[in-house]
């Protein structure tokens, strides 16, 4: 499976640089997850992995060897897009045995490896149905399968799952899981959800502007995002945040000796991260924050708390939460190791929100 490598590529539409100078290794067998916001150059990215677009300047290797100019049919590449491609006029057996027909497999074959694959993905049943008749998740399968059945050495995934519901794409990325540690290709997935995707993924990269802004494994970067951006999209919800020079007015305390790095405009703490108590007990805490919301979702409730500053957060707690009511005063714990710290691109990527306000919970 193919160790894959970019070095300082570049590719423009007109003025816009979708990618710039992008450098990035991609380990051979591993699950490579990118993200980053809309137009930061994922999609891009991966159409020049897979020889769709083709770069202004820079190398693309696999395995070490140059494919920067190779086609598309000599890369050996499976591709899923968010849209599956079906052909509306063919089958779903047809559909799988569309790769081997291009690359020549005898009739006989074709059909053998078809029906193994579509056992496999749980659609024996289906394979006489037109795409038209197949549910989402089915056409979805069907892309995967496709893409997969010619033993490809690296899979490309352009969001694939974006627009499933919650159990179906908890099914599919079970089944990728399953079949990638069955083959062991190489998987280059794009998402704007790795969240979701973290305990599947063995490295993540986040891009913006088409450059390479953080990239390690998925707890290196849950633990040392270097952007407020990053650090939001990567937990259970928006972090606290406060400017360190604030800390009196929003009543951080932190332990002895411990202080702000040199060069860090802002502090965070993931609300995962915090915990409550009701009196305050001289350990490192925030507060004293007022309850203003109780709201259960699934196995959590999500307490809300503020201060008189209108600066907010939800603290999830395991349970019902019953025991904390609206209106009560309360202070927030959490361990030293806990923080996160940002400097003026944290502060950059405040958008509209005031300083370490107007958090609002992304889940339940």
């Amino acid at each position: 499976m193919p160790r894959v490598q970019l070095q300082q590529v570049r590719k423009s539409f007109g003025a816009i640089r979708a990618v710039d100078d992008l450098s990035l290794v991609v380990e051979s067998g591993s699950h490579h997850l990118l993200t980053g916001p809309s137009g930061s150059g994922k999609s891009t990215t991966l159409r020049l992995l897979a020889g769709l677009e083709s770069p202004e300047a820079g190398q693309l290797f696999a395995d070490g060897i140059d494919i920067t100019r190779l086609p598309p049919e000599k890369r050996r590449c499976g591709w899923v897009a968010q849209s599956p491609g079906l052909l509306p006029h063919l089958d779903l057996l047809a559909q799988l045995e569309l790769p081997l027909r291009f690359h020549g497999v005898e009739s006989k074959e074709r059909r053998l490896r078809a029906e193994a694959m579509a056992d496999r993905l749980g659609l024996r049943d289906r394979l006489r149905h037109l795409p038209a008749e197949l549910s989402g998740g089915e056409a979805t399968r069907t892309a995967l399968g496709r893409a997969l059945i010619d033993r490809p050495g690296l899979l490309l995934l352009d969001e694939p799952f974006a627009h499933l519901d919650p159990p179906l794409r908890r099914h599919l990325r079970r089944l990728l899981r399953e079949l990638h540690q069955e083959h062991h290709f190489t998987v280059v997935h794009v998402t704007h959800h790795p969240a979701e995707m973290l305990s599947d993924a063995d490295q993540l990269t986040c891009l913006q502007s088409g450059r390479c802004q953080q990239t390690g494994s998925p707890d290196d970067l849950y633990r040392h995002p270097s952007t407020v951006w990053l650090a939001d999209l990567l937990g259970d919800g928006p972090v606290w945040r406060c400017p360190t020079g604030e800390f009196a007015r929003h009543g951080v305390r932190l332990p002895d000796g411990v202080q702000a790095p040199v060069g860090a405009r802002w502090m965070g703490i993931r609300p995962e991260m915090l915990s409550l108590r009701r009196e305050s007990d001289g350990t490192p805490q925030i507060g004293p924050v007022r309850i203003t919301r109780v709201a259960r979702a699934g196995a959590r409730t999500w307490i809300e708390v503020g201060w008189p500053t209108d600066n907010t957060v939800e603290v999830p707690v395991a349970g019902p939460g019953g025991e904390w009511k609206v209106g009560e005063t309360a202070w927030l714990a959490f361990a030293p190791e806990s923080c996160l710290w940002f400097g003026s691109a944290g502060e950059a990527e405040m958008d509209h929100r005031q300083a370490g306000g107007g958090n609002v919970r992304r889940n339940g």
